[in-house]
């Protein structure tokens, strides 16, 4: 009783059809030359596989973009994808906004599902990339845990992950509660995640170190901590660190500002200065911004720049967080005991809460 999807491709005289695959003449035309331009691949997944496996579908679903005015089919508007790559493309379509309410064509064009190959959104949610097709070892995994009684699980991680446990619970309908582990600490639904205390302990004490040698040598230190898209490390470090400027993906601070920052200093008779950059900062990244201020700056400095990189990823876990991931760990063994799946447990304001994948992938995070 739900309609799956619409085609029209002319005149109903004209087509070919067989009672379970359908309309047989232009498709085979439209994956012939898609196999000829493409090869036996699916677009999603990459992955070769048989052509006989492949299947045709719009790369703008027909609900949206329907197929212009009909006359004339381009093929480049369509994608090959396997079995399990389409049913994905569909489930996930069918619950975005824009399908729903939209029907905005641009919205689709700039999108993963019909646009893998050049894309800034998948189904209007600003998250990162993931492709899972379960088969093989894949569906052994399931077939073991199914066998060894195992009813649900606790996955550890942050948007990747969680985006992963509930495709894994639409296919085999086995409930997760995930416990937030990033050090970047952006996930919606939690104050704090796993691994952030450590990664801000082990930036500070860096910076602490490099604000000796800067005094030492009358130097100013631009100082890149991670944070592609969330500044909590730069600020907590930074503010710790005592750093005369911060500078973060989620505020917007120029060049003139800091430079700003910096004369009055420099006014103060202030001979060294900090500043902490996370790495997906507006500005550029920290070298970038030295070199911009460098030209910028009308007094002589001595700038110089530290990349703290992957130091901050590992490292013995603060006291903070082995407690933070008894209590987290704890939480989503008992959510699943008392029926919870496919929410994420975390700590606000003290107290354990439950909040769904979907708005902890894409809702933000305020700083």
């Amino acid at each position: 009783g739900r309609k799956i999807a619409a085609y029209r491709f002319g005149e109903i005289g004209f087509q070919k059809f067989r009672k379970f695959s359908g309309r047989t003449g232009l498709s085979k035309k439209i994956k012939d030359a898609l196999v000829t331009k493409y090869g036996c691949k699916c677009f999603i997944y990459l992955e070769k596989i048989s052509e006989k496996e492949l299947q045709i579908d719009h790369r703008v679903p027909y609900e949206v973009g329907g197929d212009g005015d009909g006359s004339v089919l381009n093929f480049d508007d369509f994608m090959l994808l396997s079995s399990s790559a389409n049913r994905a493309k569909s489930w996930t379509c069918e619950k975005c906004q824009n399908w729903n309410n939209q029907k905005d064509k641009e919205v689709c064009v700039s999108c993963y599902w019909a646009y893998p190959e050049n894309y800034t959104h998948i189904a209007m949610r600003q998250i990162r990339r993931i492709d899972l097709i379960w088969q093989g070892d894949e569906v052994e995994v399931y077939e073991q845990l199914k066998s060894h009684g195992i009813e649900g699980l606790v996955a550890i991680g942050g948007n990747g992950t969680f985006t992963g446990a509930e495709i894994f619970f639409n296919e085999f309908q086995i409930p997760t509660v995930g416990a937030p582990g990033t050090i970047d600490n952006d996930l919606f639904g939690t104050d704090y995640t796993i691994g952030y205390d450590t990664a801000v302990n082990t930036a500070l004490d860096a910076i602490d170190k490099i604000r000796d040698t800067a005094d030492s040598h009358d130097r100013i230190f631009f100082i890149e901590v991670m944070g592609r898209d969330s500044g909590y490390i730069a600020v907590q470090s930074g503010i710790s660190g005592g750093a005369e400027s911060i500078l973060i993906p989620e505020e917007r601070q120029t060049v003139d500002d800091v430079v700003a920052t910096l004369k009055a200093g420099f006014a103060k008779k202030k001979s060294s200065s900090i500043v902490v950059v996370a790495e997906g900062d507006e500005e550029g990244h920290a070298a970038n911004i030295a070199e911009k201020i460098k030209s910028t700056i009308d007094v002589p400095v001595d700038i110089r720049v530290t990349n703290l990189g992957h130091i901050q990823s590992g490292g013995s876990p603060s006291a903070f967080d082995r407690i933070l991931a008894s209590r987290l760990g704890l939480g989503a063994l008992e959510g699943l005991l008392t029926g919870h799946k496919n929410e994420m447990a975390g700590i606000v304001n003290d107290q354990l809460v439950y909040t769904a994948f979907h708005d902890t992938i894409t809702k933000k995070k305020e700083i």
